[in-house]
């Protein structure tokens, strides 16, 4: 910056943090050699939010169809935009937007997918069901990568696990998987020692390892 006028100076010892609200300007200058790390959390705006959710709605099959207009009346003026045609608009757009899970499943895949390409990158060399399962069974730590960022919905009947963008929907016994795969970066190896003996779910486990979501130390 060419020109700072500061409000407050505050200086940082080794191992000091200061917490920055959002919004607030900042500037800061090393007195000596050291590394400074900051740390943020860009929140997402509204366009970010309408153009993210509109578009997840317009790739789904249902977004082809034609609207329909059923109650079209004959108008004295054929360039008039009657009050119907905007309610009926307003009720077909709200129908899609007032939908709940679709929501829900478009965020939670939009909060975990990466920023940047490089940061999860799929395993060297991917491994089968059942390499996987040995590795979990004789003692591997499974762990998140390091960038991942994982999340769940439970919705009705159902969980929605999310890993780097990628959504897979549990029901029944397999529901707490997601819960325990979110807990945090080591995973409980006792506590998913039990989903390895079902095979839909040893495969999901092998395909984040395979995409590259998490990996055995």
């Amino acid at each position: 910056l060419s020109t700072w006028q500061g409000e407050e100076t505050v200086t940082l010892e080794p191992g000091d943090m200061l917490y920055l609200p959002p919004g607030t300007g900042h500037h800061g200058v090393a007195e000596d050699d050291c590394i400074t790390l900051s740390i943020g959390f860009r929140t997402p705006t509204i366009d970010d939010l309408l153009t993210g959710f509109t578009d997840y709605l317009c790739s789904r099959s249902d977004a082809a169809n034609h609207l329909n207009d059923p109650d079209l009346q004959v108008q004295d003026n054929p360039g008039t935009i009657a009050p119907g045609v905007i309610d009926r608009l307003q009720a077909v757009l709200a129908e899609k937007l007032e939908d709940k899970r679709s929501l829900a499943l478009w965020f939670g895949q939009y909060a975990t997918t990466p920023k940047s390409l490089d940061v999860v990158v799929p395993a060297a060399e991917p491994i089968s069901n059942d390499e996987f399962a040995t590795a979990a069974r004789s003692g591997g730590q499974l762990r998140w990568n390091e960038g991942s960022r994982f999340a769940y919905h439970e919705e009705g009947d159902e969980t929605a696990l999310f890993a780097d963008g990628e959504p897979f929907l549990l029901k029944g016994d397999a529901r707490p998987l997601a819960p325990l795969l979110c807990a945090g970066a080591r995973i409980d190896m006792s506590a998913l020692a039990g989903f390895t003996d079902d095979p839909a779910l040893l495969g999901l486990l092998t395909t984040l390892h395979n995409q590259g979501s998490v990996y055995f130390e």
